[in-house]
């Protein structure tokens, strides 16, 4: 659909046991903005092929592969703004910096 473009959240695919990585080839030419979201292991949830729980967590501290995310951004040529919770704003802002820096991007 010309015009249609889409927010990808990384962190909502395991509520439906969904791989990010593969939402990602599906979705990204659509990809207009990102939320980076990671996510905890929940011993009280039941597991799947891609979910472990859903208990929030800072940026590259969870068990989303964020850094091959935000990799294939970059390999995309995704200029556009990286989205965090606000409960864990400063330490999911200093792990996308740091990656970001580290692959020559900042």
């Amino acid at each position: 659909t010309p015009g249609l473009h889409y927010t990808l959240d990384t962190g909502n695919f395991v509520y439906s046991d969904e791989n990010v990585l593969d939402a990602f080839g599906v979705l990204r030419r659509y990809i207009a903005h990102v939320h980076c979201k990671d996510r905890a292991p929940d011993p009280k949830a039941p597991r799947g092929a891609y979910s472990r729980g859903l208990l929030p967590a800072p940026v590259g501290k969870g068990y989303l592969p964020m850094g091959e995310v935000l990799q294939r951004l970059l390999d995309m040529g995704y200029g556009g703004f990286l989205a965090a919770e606000m409960e864990y704003i400063r330490e999911s802002a200093r792990f996308l910096s740091d990656w970001l820096h580290t692959h020559g991007c900042g």
